[in-house]
């Protein structure tokens, strides 16, 4: 087994990416410091001496990965699972700005950015060399484009949202300037996501993307040799960076089963796979002398399997009480250490270690029934009855089981209901049950997390004082005491009442066959259930 890289570069050694004027302004040397100090920290895990499987690439390979999730749409604003479609959007759309596995903000379309000193405006310096498969030159235009139309279509299941974004200038053929209505330090998180993703502008104006991709990314969909479990890629020769493009074609296999998953990389059918930590026992009795498997993990992601809350739809989940006597009833170590083999670790509060405003020291398995049971009475929910929505996946499928369970031994009904992943965001939203299960970021910066687990994770009216701490912390040096001290009043709150609720970070367990380079170096998944699989190639035989 090899544990998944962890940054090498120190935090004191971090270089931002110059300004467009060619030196960093001191607001963005604090505010990248801020970003790279929140992961580089709590990524310090136990690292492997071993080197991941080396050799020359073989450009002529063809790559096949698993994925739980078929694609459900090529239109990058109109996501319904902002983990779901990763693989297929990061592999057919570049973004303005790649999060790297160390930690690191980093240049992807936009080479250099700076951020202004009220941090309402961030001007970015765009490659020039870049080109749309239609043709269509990337600049200054197609980037506005890009953002003014995902500003009027990404909504919450993106994770994305650009809500904040007041309007977007275009200085010059390579340059743009992006305007803030209020501060967002997730900002730098979104333009590396959906909100980022940049669609060629003709694309734009035929609004025709969600059977029609039409991106610049390393790889080209070729729907026609793809099916409805099966998605093909051919390499874009023209791609700009050749560290993306090692293959001659990639495959996104939909295996939604863990078993499944695999015996097709015991058969050679799949190179690579993520598996859930429900899986980790079977997966590492399967790599063996011979087996021609390598395993590769890590614990120090930034997100957590939670549970996410409907009070829209039954009043009783409107009471923070209530919310407060359900998070209680959760025993988060049996889950971890029972149902996910160890392979989880427990987490109540709302940041990540290393995040601003996580506390040390604060109780991550705050199990008592007792305490739960005289909640639900003293507020009149001694009755409760829930339906608990969870997608057809592992691990959240059996986590919803046991909460059934665990819930039950204070007196609440719950039932378990099963969707698929690309029905699952929508009945949720539209009330078909009261609470579900998914994974939920705890960073890589508070705020995306706080997004996540409030606008995103709770559906009913935010209470007034997380609206009131969260523009005032917004609006401060994000690396300073002040912000510091302002989560951490949020996440004590939080504590005491929960909008959602947390239950445990799970470990990244990734299985490849053992000719696969770049296994350890997967982007995006230290962030999500998910990965991005490009950077990843196949060795050549006897390299």
């Amino acid at each position: 087994m090899k544990l998944l890289a962890a940054p090498t570069r120190p935090f004191g050694q971090v270089t931002p990416p110059p300004s467009p004027g060619g030196r960093p302004t001191p607001r963005l040397l604090s505010l990248l410091a801020v970003l790279a100090l929140v992961i580089t920290s709590c990524a310090q895990g136990e690292q492997g001496s071993e080197a991941a499987s080396t050799g020359e690439v073989d450009r002529d390979a063809t790559l096949r990965v698993a994925h739980v999730t078929a694609a459900s749409s090529w239109d990058p604003h109109r996501v319904t699972s902002d983990s779901g479609a990763v693989p297929f959007m990061y592999t057919a759309y570049d973004r303005l700005i790649e999060w790297g596995r160390d930690g690191q903000p980093q240049p992807m379309l936009a080479e250099e950015w700076a951020v202004s000193d009220d941090v309402l405006s961030v001007t970015m310096s765009l490659r020039t060399d870049v080109t749309f498969w239609d043709g269509e030159k990337f600049n200054a235009d197609a980037a506005k484009a890009s953002l003014e139309r995902g500003k009027r279509l990404l909504g919450p299941a993106s994770g994305a949202e650009l809500d904040t974004i007041e309007s977007v200038e275009v200085v010059d053929d390579s340059t743009i300037k992006i305007n803030l209505s209020t501060p967002d330090p997730s900002l730098f998180v979104k333009l590396a996501s959906y909100g980022g993703m940049m669609i060629s502008p003709k694309a734009v104006a035929n609004d025709d993307l969600a059977t029609t991709p039409s991106g610049s990314g390393p790889y080209i969909p070729n729907l026609e040799k793809s099916t409805d479990t099966v998605v093909v890629f051919d390499r874009n020769d023209k791609y700009w960076n050749d560290d993306a493009i090692k293959n001659k074609s990639l495959e996104i296999h939909t295996i939604n089963d863990d078993q499944t998953k695999l015996n097709a990389l015991r058969t050679g059918e799949i190179d690579l796979a993520y598996f859930a930590p429900s899986s980790y026992s079977q997966v590492k009795s399967a790599v063996t002398a011979g087996s021609g498997l390598e395993l590769y993990t890590a614990d120090d992601t930034q997100y957590a399997i939670g549970v996410n809350v409907n009070a829209e739809h039954e009043p009783a989940m409107k009471d923070p009480a209530v919310r407060r006597a359900l998070s209680l009833a959760i025993d988060r170590k049996a889950i971890a250490d029972s149902l996910l083999y160890g392979q989880c670790t427990p987490h109540a509060q709302p940041f990540g270690p290393g995040v601003i405003g996580h506390i040390d020291g604060l109780d991550e398995d705050p199990y008592d029934p007792d305490k739960a049971r005289d909640m639900l009475r003293a507020a009149g929910h001694e009755n409760l009855s829930l339906t608990i929505l969870v997608p057809t996946v592992e691990p959240f499928k059996s986590v919803g089981e046991v909460l059934q369970r665990q819930w039950a031994s204070i007196g609440v009904q719950a039932s378990v209901r099963a969707l698929p992943g690309e029905e699952f965001g929508a009945a949720f939203v539209a009330g078909q049950g009261e609470v579900s299960i998914g994974a939920k970021p705890v960073g890589p910066v508070p705020a995306r997390a706080l997004a996540h687990q409030a606008a995103r994770g709770f559906i009913g009216t935010v209470p007034t004082w997380l609206t009131d701490l969260t523009t005032k912390v917004y609006a401060l040096p994000q690396d300073g005491p002040e912000a510091e001290d302002a989560y951490k009043e949020i996440a004590t709150r939080l504590n005491n009442e929960p909008l959602s609720m947390l239950i445990c970070r799970p470990s990244e367990i990734i299985l490849a066959r053992d000719n696969v380079l770049g296994a350890d170096k997967l982007m995006w998944s230290k962030f999500s259930t998910t990965f991005d699989p490009r950077y990843v190639g196949i060795a050549k035989e006897g390299g």
